[in-house]
């Protein structure tokens, strides 16, 4: 759970308006990492489908580029950064880094 523990000390305002919400826990002796549901597609979906306006191109990259920064300052390395892995949340436009199962 080392991983898990230091993912949850990542500062939220890290990530634009919202934490990333984590929770960890144990049931019958297996431990857990559950992370939030962001409903939405991923950049990758986006990026097969159309090419984006420069304008939202260069906010989603900043703003996956903040989270990043607020990783590595917690002592996060993601490791497997790709389209796929950024999932745009449909209601907001918010881009939420996921899949964390590689983090050193």
């Amino acid at each position: 759970l080392v991983d898990a523990e230091a993912l949850q000390s990542i500062p939220g305002d890290g990530f634009g308006d919202s934490s990333l919400r984590i929770d960890l826990g144990e049931v019958a002796g297996v431990a857990f990492v559950a992370m939030e549901y962001v409903e939405g597609e991923s950049l990758g979906a986006v990026l097969d489908r159309e090419i984006p306006a420069f304008d939202w191109t260069r906010r989603t990259l900043e703003a996956v580029a903040t989270a990043l920064e607020y990783c590595h300052a917690s002592g996060v390395i993601h490791r497997d950064v790709k389209p796929p892995n950024i999932v745009i949340e449909r209601k907001t436009g918010r881009p939420v880094l996921v899949d964390f199962g590689l983090i050193k």
